[in-house]
């Protein structure tokens, strides 16, 4: 299609703010008007609208009035960027040489193929203005009479155009040559025997072939770059190099020469032989060789025309086998993301008293962060980890630690033993490797969330009652790592709740993610956007907390896997504090003869009282009545039993019921020694009996729970 047919020209009156000219002008655009032009306003320009018929097409074109030098600018630029194009300008100032000249150049200088006419009086001095020094040829300008009528005019404006259209339909008619050239030379680059399937000898040994038709030669080799290496590699060869020894043989006697003509873009003749350089793309891809060349191509472009043709083939070849490359590993890596996205939880369960969603988002096709919901109805295993690196290797040790606790999990209640077994069975497979996993693991029973860390992120703890979100280390050692003392130093831990708490859990990818100044997103912010978004539901709450990461990435390349796992409460809490209900304190007293783990402090204020006794009661230095003092401590006054409260219980009592001191000692006797060395052993007593003093130096754990019977001492 010709563009010249649809253009739509301009043609641009520039003339100055006096009542004559503009009267002048006027009655030229209502005469174009009763001759078949349309008038509208758009953007503030009063455009005059008509149509030039040139043989056996029809030219639109637009009349606009401008009013000074920096009206024709303005107007001139606005057209530029709509697309228009000012094909005439007319200039009727009243004003010097020095004023009129700058004018023109302004509006030229937006469109430099414009022509242009300038008004001159019937009685004009030598001073006019001549615009011959802005113009290359003197068709591009001229002078016309400023009493023209407005019949003139209009037949001046129309002869104009159909000139510019000319000259413009043989700018175009040149160009479409040159570019017909060019389509003639790519046709012969993209050669259908050259750049076709085929092996890297096929298609040497094609080159070689139609070179000696081309040129008559008898010995020819070709060669390439290595592209690892970057060292010489011989392809093929006739006559005297039908061999990569003789090939050889030749590269070791020329020396350094193939380095030096590797390095130049231009084709040397020697006494023994023509080398050919072959490029592509600014880059030096090989050698093509001849020992002599045809009379007829010396002198010409041939040859590099078919250096040019070969360097191309040899690329496209090197595409096609890197292309299908990159499609079969992308294809593999399809399919070993959407196996990974289908080892991932899809839905969640409806956990009576707990809401749970997580999410992940994989800086690769394949990630390395792993998360999990396993269980039944009464009880569910939340599982979150982070193998380190990322891709493939990372990928293949989550599966596999996926596989085993998931396993473990229908045989074991205790996150720790689940982390311990774990932790065994991977060790022997990644072990050497570099690699290691960070993993949290919570167990819920419906009422108490216990877990067990190695070496996980922090744990985020949001309280409805405060409104902070205390953040807790996780503690513990990574998985995959020797370490004769992993069983000792990975504990499990109870977190206490009340109702409508938050636990956010997540991988390091969400705390160190950066910005383009290198900033990381940070623990404290991710406190804050947990507080900021803890009425809404745990999908919405992860959601808005991994939108709000990528808000701060930007466009960065996000450089590690993102996961996140959300936990609300409801109903009833865990374990509250209140010595006169039927509710469960365990005081943990830790063997005297092993070290001790230092108490795990939130970085934020807002601890519960709850936490504060659970933080004095695990103290090893308190036992017996100084335990029970210091608990009642910071317990509220309401809460406090004394020794009135205590004989009354007492006194309210059934005689059964009641034992003293030698009933208490006996009824510990009688109690089964824990089947652990070293772990706590469970002693029931009621409430209302004083406090036993621990002793030894194993760990004791204590419940004290009110109204539960208790053993009968034995007879002596």
């Amino acid at each position: 299609m010709n563009p010249i047919e649809n253009q739509s020209y301009t043609v641009l009156l520039c003339v100055d703010y006096d009542e004559t000219v503009l009267r002048r002008y006027t009655e030229l655009l209502r005469y174009c008007e009763i001759q078949g032009g349309t008038s509208q306003t758009v953007d503030n320009l009063y455009i005059t609208k008509r149509n030039l018929r040139v043989t056996d097409r029809v030219i639109p074109y637009d009349l606009i009035l401008a009013l000074g030098g920096d009206d024709a600018s303005d107007i001139a630029w606005r057209i530029y960027r709509t697309g228009g194009l000012i094909a005439v300008a007319f200039f009727d100032l009243k004003c010097s040489r020095s004023d009129m000249m700058p004018v023109i150049r302004s509006v030229k200088e937006v469109f430099p193929s414009l022509i242009c006419a300038v008004a001159i009086a019937r009685d004009a001095s030598t001073a006019v203005t001549k615009p011959a020094e802005l113009f290359t040829s003197p068709s591009e300008w001229l002078y016309f009479l400023n009493d023209s009528s407005p019949e003139q005019m209009e037949q001046l404006i129309a002869h104009l155009i159909s000139s510019f259209v000319l000259h413009r339909e043989k700018e175009i008619a040149l160009a479409k040559n040159e570019a017909t050239m060019e389509g003639l030379r790519q046709i012969l680059e993209a050669s259908p025997d050259l750049l076709k399937k085929q092996s890297e000898l096929e298609l040497a040994q094609l080159i070689l072939r139609k070179l000696r038709i081309l040129t008559g030669c008898s010995d020819t080799y070709i060669m390439t770059l290595d592209q690892k290496s970057k060292e010489p590699k011989y392809l093929a060869g006739t006559g005297a190099f039908q061999t990569d020894q003789q090939f050889q043989q030749e590269y070791a006697r020329r020396g350094t020469f193939y380095q030096e003509t590797l390095k130049d873009t231009k084709i040397i003749r020697m006494k023994d032989g023509v080398f050919v350089p072959l490029w592509v793309q600014g880059q030096s891809v090989g050698i093509l060789f001849l020992n002599r060349e045809h009379l007829l191509t010396r002198g010409t472009e041939l040859m590099d025309i078919f250096a040019h043709h070969v360097g191309f083939a040899l690329e496209n070849r090197r595409l096609q086998i890197e292309l299908e490359q990159k499609q079969a590993w992308e294809h593999e890596l399809q399919l070993a993301s959407r196996i990974q996205s289908s080892l991932l939880p899809k839905s969640f369960p409806d956990i009576p008293g707990l809401s749970i969603y997580g999410l992940t988002k994989s800086a690769k096709e394949i990630g390395g962060d792993y998360f999990d919901v396993i269980g039944s109805e009464s009880s569910f295993f939340i599982c979150i980890g982070d193998v380190s690196g990322k891709g493939v290797p990372a990928g293949l040790i989550m599966s596999e630690l996926r596989s085993f606790v998931r396993c473990l999990a229908l045989s074991y209640r205790s996150p720790k033993e689940i982390l311990l077994q774990s932790a065994k069975l991977l060790l022997q497979d990644i072990s050497g490797s570099g690699k290691f996993v960070s993993m949290l693991l919570f167990y819920w029973d419906g009422k108490v969330l216990k877990y067990s860390s190695a070496g996980h992120e922090h744990i985020l703890h949001y309280h409805a009652s405060t409104g902070i979100c205390d953040a807790y280390r996780s503690g513990g050692v990574v998985l995959g790592v020797d370490f004769r003392n992993f069983s000792r130093l990975l504990q499990e831990k109870q977190l206490d709740y009340q109702p409508g708490d938050l636990v956010v859990l997540f991988t390091d990818g969400a705390t160190e993610a950066k910005n383009a100044a290198n900033d990381m997103f940070k623990l404290a912010n991710l406190q804050k956007v947990v507080e900021k978004y803890h009425e809404l539901s745990v999908k919405d709450l992860t959601e808005y907390i991994l939108k709000d990461i990528l808000t701060f990435v930007g466009d960065i390349e996000q450089h590690d896997d993102i996961t996140l796992i959300a936990m609300k409460f409801q109903g009833a809490s865990a374990n509250p504090i209140d010595l006169t209900s039927a509710t469960t304190i365990r005081i943990a007293v830790e063997k005297k003869s092993e070290p001790q783990e230092p108490q795990e402090q939130p970085t934020k204020t807002g601890t519960s009282p709850q936490l504060e006794l659970t933080q004095i009661m695990s103290q090893p230095k308190l036992s017996g009545d100084t335990q029970q003092t210091e608990a009642m401590k910071v317990m509220p006054p309401s809460k406090r039993i004394g020794d009135t409260q205590q004989t009354e219980a007492m006194k309210a009592m059934p005689p059964s019921k009641r034992i003293g001191d030698t009933q208490q000692t006996e009824a510990m006797k009688a109690m089964p020694p824990s089947k652990t060395s070293g772990e706590s052993r469970p002693i029931e007593l009621t409430q209302m009996m004083p406090q036993a003093k621990s002793s030894g130096a194993d760990t004791k754990q204590t419940e004290v729970t009110k109204g539960m019977p208790l053993p009968q001492p034995k007879k002596k």
